[in-house]
């Protein structure tokens, strides 16, 4: 079997996410748009951005997901909305299935407290079709309780939750007197279950492009890591001619871009320059050999003539891997622009730093090793 080098076998992982589709049906002013938006942070679906694929439907994708965005239905057009949805899911039946519907989220606003016999049958279309499906409850904070139960009571009588979710969401709550009368909730939840649902190449894009679940997108992060410190057994890990160990395994990895476009980084090689100890235009991956070169492992990253063992070079890898990727879910979190330079090389430095010692009494031996790694960066 050919052996991958640590960047070949990070690029495959990258190589096999696919951009999935995904239908978003509703009536007008149910908050279809303020939904996409909430769940990938970004103005995706602005109104009249979207490309006409087809009569009906709006295209919108930032190149990890695909947005079909029906354009509602007004009342009294019932009859000519459900002819053109099953029109749509007709012709998307009979191409390739990179191109085909992966799930859908059917939007019904809560305060209207009404579903209507055209929602049925379309949903009892895509059972037939066998097409995912989340039922979403949308502006839940507006409607009352009673409003909420009359509709999942609709539901339940049509025997269509039996196999579908059914989510309460407030993607953008009612603002009064200038402030929002609670925060945004049930997104977390339709980003799961959305993931639940779709095959792991597309669900890994929905991974990258959310931006409401961080601890999601570490499954994708730990698959960069085990994907380069897996190569490492079977044969000595040569270095890099002429740099340090250190180093070495934080470049070879291709860990720092890869991991930090998960985060949503996506430009991050602009600006993972930063100082370390008065020295300007040190990369984060220079960073990273130079605090390795510490006593923080010292003691796992002995060299053994011109190479490193491959348990020893998968601990290090890990190791860095595990430290990239919990600087930047915090920096997501902490929502730190990358272009103030000097906020983001503080940020950077300081819990770098910390995590790398947080990670540093990792010892992996085997690849039965990387398991117990996973289950600590998953759950912590």
């Amino acid at each position: 079997m050919e052996e991958l080098s640590v960047t070949e076998a990070v690029a495959n992982v990258i190589k096999k996410i696919k951009a999935p589709n995904i239908l978003v049906i509703g009536a007008t002013g149910t908050g279809k748009s303020s939904l996409i938006n909430a769940v990938f942070g970004e103005d995706l679906a602005q109104v009249g951005t979207g490309l006409p694929v087809t009569q009906g439907f709006h295209f919108y994708s930032n190149g990890l997901v695909n947005i079909y965005d029906s354009a509602g239905y007004e009342l009294g057009e019932g009859s000519a909305f459900v002819n053109t949805i099953f029109e749509f899911l007709y012709s998307k039946q009979k191409v390739e299935p990179e191109k085909q519907i992966h799930i859908v989220w059917y939007v019904i606003s809560a305060p209207s407290a009404r579903i209507e016999q055209f929602d049925i049958d379309i949903i009892s279309l895509l059972h037939k079709y066998g097409i995912p499906l989340l039922i979403v409850l949308s502006q839940v904070d507006r409607a009352s309780e009673q409003e909420v139960d009359s509709l999942k009571t609709v539901l339940s009588h049509f025997d269509i939750t039996q196999s579908d979710d059914v989510i309460e969401i407030a993607a953008s709550p009612l603002i009064i007197r200038g402030k929002p009368i609670c925060e945004p909730f049930g997104l977390e939840e339709v980003v799961a279950r959305t993931l639940e649902h779709l095959p792991e190449i597309y669900a890994d894009a929905v991974r990258i492009a959310q931006v409401v679940d961080l601890k999601s997108k570490r499954e994708l992060a730990w698959k960069l890591i085990a994907a380069a410190a897996v190569t490492t057994f079977g044969s000595a890990f040569i270095p890099i001619p002429g740099v340090s160990t250190g180093t070495n395994l934080a470049i070879q990895a291709s860990l720092p871009v890869s991991i930090a476009s998960v985060y949503g980084f996506r430009d991050a090689r602009k600006f993972l320059q930063l100082t370390y100890e008065g020295v300007p235009t040190k990369t984060l991956v220079g960073f990273a050999g130079a605090t390795l070169g510490l006593d923080v492992f010292r003691s796992v990253i002995p060299i053994l003539g011109n190479a490193i063992a491959g348990g020893t070079a998968a601990t290090g890898i890990a190791i860095v891997g595990l430290a990239y990727a919990s600087t930047f879910e915090a920096m997501a979190k902490a929502h730190i622009d990358p272009k103030n330079s000097e906020e983001t090389d503080k940020f950077l430095i300081d819990n770098f730093q910390k995590e790398l010692k947080k990670y540093s009494d990792i010892v992996i031996r085997t690849t039965k090793d990387l398991t117990k790694v996973k289950d600590r960066f998953l759950d912590q």
